[in-house]
């Protein structure tokens, strides 16, 4: 029977889960029943048990005797009851007051949840709050603020990006820069409209006058009761409890629960409320200064939990999306709970059947004393005791508790809960000398506690002499920041620049003896050859309630040299996701940690070079591996291999020879960098032969389930992208991976341009400081908040017309490797309509090196069985490409190129790409109708299409060997070509020639193009269109030098960017060595290089088409 429904339970049947529920209500409720004094406790403390004990399985948890199992949940359970009602009697006393009749926002008292803050002040008096408060913005900002209220609010969901952009008329860059400095300072304007309308404070009345309730405060007036409210002991401890209102009011209070659907609120109220009708909500403690519980308590001495009160839909709901359930319960609890209740609804399915064994408990004492603490064994895991469940002869399985849901009242303690992270439960077996006590044994878990801070502007923020001061940067949060004591959550980290490349970073409230430093250089703009940069920790140690990193930061020949770096300092809780800290002094471990209880071995297997054996088979190898140099010298420690059980580190010197040195090292499995759940966070390690790196999804992670993908820039440097767990002030940390020396740094985090996205650019080098590329790791860490933006990634419609084009910059890679383009530089028509930040994440164009000179491009989406393909050098010298053949490929286009040298030998080369298919444009290849060779290397082609002669050619060579053809003359209906070798001399070659007039070369007249003719030096301005009528201008530099200049061409957004391509109209031969849209938009300039064959003394004729994505 018990092995039976152990294997439904594993594999997830309903039938198994309803089997556990009645199991546990008629086992369970009578241990409970004589321990609790309420029924509602016992009721939900049993569904407490069932929702712990689903988790557990769902992470593949493989308990050997369930019962056992069970109890020792159950133990964990009745312990933090306990230790939640002494807590709430020692800050509650007397009767909890009724709701007042008359809604208003008494600060002294403040509702305990975002439900009962809308109950309080009314659906009306909420959204009027936010409205005055944003007044209180700048006029920019309010613009903005108000449009993204009024539009959420109509329509039932958070309006931002395009379709905020567009009804504000604004570019969707500016607008997403504008929305998130108004939602930052909103909160502000809504505490200090708050303050002003209901503190008590004296100070105020210089500021606001007569406090009145519909006072409204202009920008400085908000401004200036912020900055009362932070010196201000009554006002900062009022600010800090309405400002977690103001945040749900501008979140899910904007467009769920502030609706007229009277119905639907009441609902959601009781489901938030655990079944109590919407009116009779009591009161409980304020948020934030509730004890620490588990997945379903709640703060508060009257609890309900009856299913039955709960609506079907709500239940449904549950049934049907439980990961999305919790992320929506949490987010609107601002993180303080789940809901049990609806946790039992998924496992009974709405099953209205009740077990028998559930009455009434019996009389019970009105106190309650909590059980008895253990003694963890030498291997620390606890023992346990007794369980009230049937006995088992198998080894006793102790299931570890999730992650808190709220944080402790002490200082220092780990931040908020956020939704969508829930700590896996952890399977330890108990030390084999375990004792025997009246009630259950426990095992509770600590909370991580763990801080960092992104030190950038090293030299000119923090010069000499050694002076300590505040980081200017946003990018810095830490779990002091969640202490009730605003003296300390309010502390900034400093840091004192005591020379080249050292720093003491001081992080507020983490003073531990324990834990470890990791750091990584970070916004390194320039990052190779002579700037490379290192930075390991000389140091970490607590002085007073402070933690102390001291840094120290080289170049590549070992100089102390100033870098700009991420710190994070982590001190691991116990339980949650299995994770390993270790510190190393190069020759004896100085420190180890482990979430689950066991102690790992760190061995010297050869000169530089360590292996880390874990205990316990919790870990499984597929986690990620963060290694910092110790010891202040210039040297590099990185993660080697990672193996189930078994991790290897390696460390060099910044010259790259192996050398024994400390190390710092943080190891965990699917969980984040910070082991704090109730943060969000993610991983992402790569797999595959560099250059053609792809993430691996089985060795990365991301808290939001949120797509992430790898792109290659250039030659070691990456742009790795994280959907869903992008917000403002994260940071990032890179290592690289394998057995070569060298390192990886972090260049970029760009996390402001769309909710819940962000991209990580890393640059790895060997250790002469060139780039290479490599394996390598990357962790996002962030401040707590909500889960938003979206997590798929992006698959576009069936594009058309088809065309598109890419600069091909990766000409030395390794050969036979696909390997990502620059998405920067490329586009193509199936991304037409996406908006820019989405497009970010459709699939990108690739490239595999075939050979000396020959490439294969693949096009996304614009695969066709017409259109021809072009090339052009991207260069500075004399060389040339050709078209080797383009094909369809699925929905994708192939084109292979082969490129040479001035003198006609295979040459890797950078070069611009283009495909089209056929619209209005006349298309020939030298095998079709109406082509007659009239001579060696020269042909006539003919159509019967119409044109005038006054367009643009593109005309490229055919074949893998080479060519240079030009467009001699044009004479309606003819096109008279022109192919020559390297040196000059006819040759026949194959063809293709693209003819567009009046439309660029992509023939597609919805997205902004330009073609220009140049005759002997000349712009010819009756041969040139510009699809915005503006006039271009040709300036001569030097002989065979030219500079083509549009002033309004290029797109505002540089990026993705532009492409060129070039036909020659005389015996020239005429490369592009550069072009610029980015600089200045929409300003263009083209440059433009032309060699002179002998005998020509004329000056170059040729023909540029320009082309941009669509808008």
């Amino acid at each position: 029977m018990t092995d039976d429904l152990l294997a439904g339970l594993h594999t997830g049947t309903d039938d198994a889960r309803r089997q556990l529920f009645r199991r546990c209500q008629s086992t369970l409720r009578p241990y409970f029943r004589r321990r609790l004094p309420a029924t509602d406790d016992i009721d939900d403390c049993v569904s407490e048990v069932v929702t712990r004990a689903l988790e557990g399985f769902r992470r593949g948890l493989r308990p050997d005797d369930l019962d056992a199992w069970i109890g020792g949940i159950a133990r964990n359970v009745l312990k933090e009851r306990y230790d939640a009602a002494t807590q709430a009697r020692a800050r509650v006393s007397g009767e909890l007051p009724d709701l007042p009749s008359v809604p208003v926002l008494d600060l002294d008292h403040p509702p305990e949840t975002a439900a009962e803050l809308e109950h309080l002040m009314g659906k009306r008096q909420l959204s009027a709050a936010v409205d005055d408060a944003i007044v209180g913005l700048s006029p920019a900002l309010a613009r903005v603020m108000r449009e993204h209220v009024q539009l959420s609010r109509a329509a039932r969901k958070l309006v931002v990006g395009t379709e905020l952009a567009s009804a504000l008329n604004m570019p969707v860059a500016d607008l997403n820069r504008q929305l998130g400095r108004a939602r930052e300072r909103t909160p502000e304007a809504i505490v200090a409209l708050v303050l002003a309308r209901g503190s008590s404070c004296p100070g105020l009345t210089a500021i606001v006058g007569e406090q009145t309730p519909g006072v409204v405060l202009d920008p400085v007036r908000s401004r200036a009761v912020t900055k009362h409210a932070g010196s201000c002991e009554v006002c900062g401890q009022h600010a800090d409890q309405v400002d977690a209102f103001s945040k749900w009011a501008l979140g899910p209070g904007l467009v769920g629960l502030a609706e007229d659907d009277e119905e639907r609120r009441r609902a959601v109220i009781a489901l938030f409320s655990r079944g109590v009708p919407a009116e009779a909500v009591p009161m409980g403690l304020p948020l934030g200064l509730a004890p620490r519980l588990g997945v379903v308590d709640r703060a508060r001495v009257v609890i309900a939990t009856r299913m039955a009160s709960m609506p079907r839909a709500v239940t449904d709901l549950a049934v049907q999306n439980p990961d999305a359930f919790r992320r929506v319960v949490a987010a609107v609890l601002a993180g303080t709970v789940l809901v049990a209740a609806a946790i039992v609804a998924l496992v009974i399915g709405g099953d209205g059947e009740t077990d028998a064994a559930t009455g009434l408990p019996g009389p019970v004492s009105s106190t309650s004393a909590p059980p008895s603490t253990i003694t963890p064994s030498e291997t620390g895991v606890p023992e346990t005791g007794t369980s009230a469940l049937p006995a088992s002869t198998g080894s006793t399985v102790v299931a570890g508790s999730t992650a808190s849901d709220t944080p402790p009242a002490a200082s220092g303690s780990a931040g908020t809960k956020a939704p969508g992270a829930v700590a896996p439960a952890v399977a330890t077996t108990p030390s084999s000398t375990a004792t025997t006590t009246s009630g259950p044994s426990v095992v509770v878990p600590e909370p991580a506690r763990w801080g960092y801070v992104l030190v950038n502007q090293q030299s000119a923020a923090y010069p000499d002499p050694r002076v300590e001061q505040q980081v200017t940067t946003e990018s810095t949060w830490g779990t002091w920041r969640a202490a009730a004591d605003p003296s300390v959550s309010q502390r900034k980290p400093t840091v004192v620049h005591d020379g080249p490349g050292q720093y003491r970073v001081r992080l507020p409230g983490l003073a531990s003896e324990h834990g470890v430093a990791q750091m990584s250089v970070n916004f390194m703009t320039v990052y190779a050859g002579a700037n490379a940069r290192s930075c390991g920790v000389v140091d970490s140690h607590p002085e007073a309630a402070d933690q102390f990193v001291t840094v120290a930061c080289h170049n590549a020949s070992g100089a102390a040299k100033d870098a700009p770096f991420g710190v994070l300092f982590v001190v691991p809780g116990t339980g949650g996701a299995p994770m390993v800290t270790v510190r190393h002094n190069g020759q004896s471990t100085v420190e180890v940690g482990d979430s689950t209880g066991g102690r790992p071995v760190v061995t010297r297997v050869g000169a530089g070079r360590y292996r880390v054996s874990l205990d316990g088979a919790a870990f499984n190898g597929r986690g990620y591996a963060q290694v910092t140099a110790y010891g202040g010298g210039p040297a590099q420690c990185q993660n080697e291999d990672v193996a189930a059980g078994e991790l290897s580190v390696a460390c060099w010197t910044t010259g790259g020879l192996p050398v024994d040195t400390g190390w710092h090292l943080s190891y965990v499995e699917r969980g984040p960098l910070t082991h704090d759940a109730a943060v969000p966070g993610a991983y992402a390690q790569m797999a595959g032969a560099a250059p053609g790196l792809t993430v691996d999804p089985d060795r990365s992670f991301n808290s939001a389930n949120g797509y992430m993908t790898v792109e290659r820039a250039s030659a070691g440097l990456y742009r790795v992208g994280f959907r869903g767990v992008g917000r403002r002030g994260d940071i990032l940390l890179a290592t690289a991976m394998g057995s070569a020396p060298g390192h990886c740094v972090g260049q970029y985090l760009v996390s402001y341009q769309q909710a819940g996205d962000t991209w990580a650019t890393v640059a790895c080098v060997d250790p002469a400081g060139k780039p290479v590329d490599r394996r390598f790791g990357v962790a996002v860490i962030r401040p707590p908040g909500p889960l938003v933006g979206a997590l798929g990634a992006v698959v576009p419609r069936a594009a058309a017309p088809k065309w598109g084009y890419a600069r091909m910059t990766a000409h030395d890679i390794p050969l036979g490797v696909e390997t990502t383009l620059d998405g920067q530089w490329a586009w193509t028509s199936w991304s037409r309509g996406i908006p820019l930040l989405d497009a970010l994440w459709v699939r990108k164009a690739t490239v595999v090196h075939q050979g000396v000179g020959r490439y294969r491009v693949r096009l996304p989406g614009i695969g066709s069985a017409a259109g021809l393909a072009h090339v052009t050098p991207f260069s500075s010298s004399a060389d040339s490409c050709s078209i080797v053949d383009n094909r369809a490929d699925g929905v994708d286009e192939l084109v292979d190129v082969a490129c040479f040298g001035a003198t006609g030998s295979p040459k890797d080369l950078w070069f611009n790409v283009f495909f089209g298919e056929p619209v209005s444009a006349v298309m020939i290849r030298s095998d079709s109708l109406g082509v007659t060779r009239t001579a060696p290397g020269r042909y006539d082609a003919t159509t019967d299409i119409p044109f005038a002669g006054t367009g643009h050619p593109q005309l490229t060579p055919v074949g893998p060997t080479p060519a240079r053809c030009r467009v001699a003359a044009i004479t309606t209906p003819h096109f008279h070509i022109a192919c020559d070798t390297p040196t000059g001399v006819p040759t026949d070659s194959a063809w293709q020639l693209t003819y567009v007039e009046g439309a660029g070369l992509h023939q597609d007249p919805t997205t902004p193009a330009a073609y220009a003719t140049i005759h002997e030096g000349a712009l010819d301005l009756t041969r040139t269109y510009t699809s915005n009528a503006s006039t271009p201008t040709l300036t001569s530099q030097a002989p065979g030098r030219y500079t083509l200049t549009y002033p309004d061409i290029a797109p505002i957004a540089p990026y993705p960017a532009d492409s060129i391509q070039l036909t020659a109209l005389s015996p020239h031969h005429c490369t592009i060595p550069a072009w610029n849209s980015y600089s200045t938009p929409p300003r263009l300039t083209i440059q433009i290089t032309c060699t002179t064959p002998t005998p020509t003394t004329t000056a170059p004729s040729f023909t540029i088409a320009y082309l941009r994505r669509s808008p």
